[in-house]
């Protein structure tokens, strides 16, 4: 399932505060049987002994972000925007899988059988994650003599879970100006 939503509420004529929320949540089940064919010469054989396979897996991600953000006319032919922001990601996953072999039954049939039985509670092969992301950033921008020319800077701060140990906050600035012809 997925829930979500966002709001704005303009604080006064030039200020705006705005937020995002949302939540995801998924799971999944997949089982499979595969008996054992053999082949001699142009002969197959089928034994009810094969491999049964679970797999179930979860996942999570929550996000949330925020700005603030500014827009004023400081003279005829000036106009400043400055925004400034927030974002956290929060992922997880989580996948669990084991193998049954010999059994008798497939796993989608219950799994009904004393060979499954006696070690469907072996200790499964177990994956797990989590990663974290959390930024701030700041943009400013001034538009002169009516949006004809416009300079642009940023800087964003990102810390994240996956960048390497010894680097886990980057900065990215970025500077731009534009000629509207």
């Amino acid at each position: 399932y997925v829930i979500g939503g966002n709001a704005t509420y303009n604080i006064t004529k030039k200020l705006s505060a705005g937020t995002t929320v949302g939540y995801e949540k998924s799971s999944g089940l997949f089982t499979s049987f595969n008996k054992f064919v053999t082949k001699n010469g142009t002969k197959a054989t089928i034994s009810n002994d094969g491999n049964a396979n679970y797999n179930l897996s979860d996942y999570s991600s929550f996000n949330w972000g925020a700005t603030l953000n500014y827009i004023t006319q400081i003279t005829k032919n000036i106009r400043f925007t400055g925004l400034l922001g927030a974002e956290y990601q929060e992922q997880k996953t989580k996948n669990q899988n084991f193998t049954v072999d010999t059994t008798n039954a497939p796993l989608y049939d219950g799994g009904k059988n004393s060979k499954y039985t006696n070690l469907k509670d072996q200790t499964p092969y177990t994956t797990s994650f989590n990663k974290l992301y959390q930024s701030f950033f700041v943009r400013t921008n001034f538009s002169f003599f009516e949006g004809k020319y416009n300079l642009q800077a940023s800087l964003r701060r990102d810390k994240s879970s996956v960048f390497r140990a010894n680097n886990k906050v980057a900065y990215f600035p970025t500077v731009s100006a534009a000629w509207v012809i």
